[in-house]
This record gives structure tokens, sequence and C-alpha cells, in this order.
């Protein structure tokens, strides 16, 4: 299996998105650009190669592809109307290729792992569900682009919690699944007004114990990631969506506003009126 290794240092742009069908499918990509497309097989199955590595992804897969790695070509199965679902994301991130897993652990919490592909599975029929939700509202109107923005780089980030869950459960290291857990849920829900409770509650652990375990493993409470995880959005949508900090506080569940101000200055150090005007004069 060949895993990719994102740094994302934007928030996306949703370029296109839409459900495609057609028979004898077959695209290849020569030229590297920085983008990341997010690809739900329906029907039919991709033959891939990529960087002279070939991979079959089964139908009923989400197929992954950062095309900064270089040229790729996708075919179908012959015969067969092939059938997806896919979304195009354009963004500025860092990203390299292994097919090395044990190389797969010194990612760091900011690093996206994110495989080639993620196997059918319960979990990739409820991602599905995401995927065509921006499908239709990227093609409704373009006042959804911010919402579609924060589904996708929460779909990547879900994509990805799963991942590395699944490898750590193979290593049998159970605080870090229950770690990984939590951090699945969050980027889930960032856009949503949730506590604790609502985590624990989900993962069916007590909240005590499950902050416990997490603040041993990542060295913070989940109060205070789920704080640190909202401001870093509330700035990325500050720094690349034309909005003010009241709407970028409601698009990430933030309804008391006076709080979000007290929120931003406790992490960041100043306000949000003098973070963000320091922003434009360098």
């Amino acid at each position: 299996m060949l895993y990719y290794k994102v740094i994302p240092r934007s928030l996306p742009e949703v370029k296109f998105a839409h459900y495609f069908a057609k028979k004898d499918y077959q695209q290849e990509y020569f030229v590297s650009f920085p983008q990341i497309e997010i690809v739900y097989v329906k029907n039919g199955y991709f033959d891939t190669e990529i960087n002279g590595k070939h991979e079959r992804i089964p139908q009923g897969s989400f197929l992954i592809f950062c095309r900064k790695v270089g040229p790729a070509m996708f075919k179908a199965e012959k015969g067969i109307i092939h059938m997806h679902y896919t979304c195009d994301l354009e963004l500025d991130y860092d990203c390299t290729m292994t097919d090395n897993i044990t190389d797969t652990f010194n990612s760091t919490e900011n690093v996206l792992l994110l495989p080639l592909y993620l196997p059918p599975s319960e979990e990739t029929k409820r991602l599905s569900k995401k995927l065509i939700q921006i499908v239709s509202d990227h093609n409704a109107t373009e006042s959804n682009s911010i919402a579609c923005a924060i589904t996708a780089l929460g779909l990547l980030g879900e994509i990805s919690q799963i991942c590395k869950s699944t490898l750590y459960e193979k290593n049998d290291i159970s605080s870090s699944i229950l770690c990984y857990k939590v951090k699945k849920y969050i980027s889930s829900n960032i856009t949503k007004n949730f506590t604790l409770t609502d985590v624990a509650a989900e993962i069916g652990k007590s909240p005590n114990y499950l902050n416990s375990v997490f603040s041993k493993n990542e060295g913070t409470s989940i109060g205070q990631y789920i704080a640190r995880e909202k401001i870093h959005m509330l700035i990325e949508l500050k720094k690349t969506r034309d909005i003010t900090f009241d709407d970028a506080c409601r698009c990430l569940g933030i309804t008391d506003i006076s709080y979000g101000y007290r929120l931003f200055k406790k992490h960041i150090g100043t306000t949000p009126k003098t973070y963000f005007e320091n922003l434009k004069t360098k």
C-alpha cells in the first residue's frame, strides 16, 4: 500500500466537485499541481500506476490522489460503467509518498497520513455521504464554498485518522488508538459546538479517563486541543476568505462571539484585530 505524508499549509479551495459515469474510463496526469483529489468509487474499480507502482482500487473505496507526487494513470474496468464522486481541492501543501509502514509512525500530529485508497467498509459508506454532500453543495451555489472547504478538510482529516488508527491497532498501541479516535471526532465536528462529554460519549469512555489518556499522550487536554484546532481553523478562514471575525466564529460553532475573542487572545497572545493587522504589514 502506498501512503502520502501531507502537511497542509492553507485552507483548501474546492476547484470542482462532480458525479461522473462513463464506460471504459481512463485518465493520465503528466504534470504536478498543488491539488488533492478525493474520489469515492461507486461502481467498477480503478487500476492505478503512480511512480511506477501499481495498485487496484476496489469498488466502494476512497481514492486519494496528491498530484504533487508526479505522473499517474487511472484506468477503469473495461466494459463496465464506471461511476464515482470526486472533489478536487487546491491548497498549499508539502507531500511525500512512502510504502514503508514503519516510516508512518514518525508522523507528527500536524501531518495527514493519507492512504492511496481506503478499502470498502462501514466507514467509507459513512464518509461517502460527506463527499456526496460536498458535490451537491458546491454545485448549488458559490456561497457554500467556505462550508465545502471546511467539510473537505475535515474529510481528509477523518481519512487520516482512520488510516493512523488502523496502523496503530495492528501494533496494539491502545492509548494511541484512543487519541486518534478523539482527533477523528474533533476534525469531523469542527464546525459544531461540542464538549469533552460529547467526545467521551461517542468513544464510549468516561470523560475523566479519556482526558487523562489524551493529556498524557499529547501533552494537552482535550478541551485545549479543541480550542487550538478551532483557533487554527479560524485564522485560516480569515486569511483565505473575505469574512469577518464574527462570521468565522459562527462557521466553527462558536456562537458566543465574546468567548471567541477571549479564546483567540488566550491562545494567540493578542487580540484578533492586532493579529490580523500585523499580518497585513508583513
